[in-house]
């Protein structure tokens, strides 16, 4: 895991060479914050009750097109992406 310095530089060198990527692809990624009322499924006080983490600690995906781990990159920057799994 890289910390300090070390973690900027490899999350600037990656939003630098995906934004790079996408511009010379002619594609452009925007990202929306959706809010839903889950209080039927939590309870009415679902809100009040949860944990608020400031981000989420493991994000599952299917793979839908060659780009997913470019977009999940460029908007989430997360602390590592696995690449495909060897069997």
């Amino acid at each position: 895991m890289k910390l300090g310095c070390r973690k900027w530089v490899v999350n600037a060198a990656f939003d630098i060479s995906i934004r790079y990527f996408f511009l010379v692809m002619g594609m452009k990624i925007t990202k929306k914050q959706i809010d839903f009322d889950y209080s039927y499924y939590l309870g009415p006080n679902y809100k009040k009750e949860m944990n608020n983490d400031r981000k989420t600690s493991t994000i599952v995906c299917n793979h839908v097109s060659w780009m997913d781990a470019t977009v999940l990159i460029r908007t989430l920057a997360p602390a590592f992406a696995p690449s495909e799994e060897f069997r």
